[in-house]
């Protein structure tokens, strides 16, 4: 399964084995070892990933969103809206 449409934004992990993508539907985590989706999130316009790999950073035209991992992929949570 994968986005239908256009992509807004992609953002890769620094383990280079995560990839972050956004389309209209949803923000997906994937495993790009095994093309798989570990997690979804709501979507947005930008996503950044820190360097450690543990927030990704995701913003609309008028919200931000701040997403923090306890270093497993299932263990994603909102911690911040600005």
């Amino acid at each position: 399964r994968g986005h239908v449409g256009r992509i807004d934004a992609l953002a890769f992990f620094p383990d280079g084995r995560t990839l972050a993508s956004s389309a209209a539907g949803e923000t997906v985590l994937w495993d790009l070892d095994t093309g798989q989706q570990r997690l979804a999130l709501p979507p947005v316009q930008a996503l950044h990933v820190s360097v450690d790999g543990g927030t990704l950073y995701g913003a609309t035209g008028d919200r931000a969103f701040v997403y923090r991992s306890a270093r497993s992929p299932a263990r994603w949570s909102r911690s911040a809206t600005a």
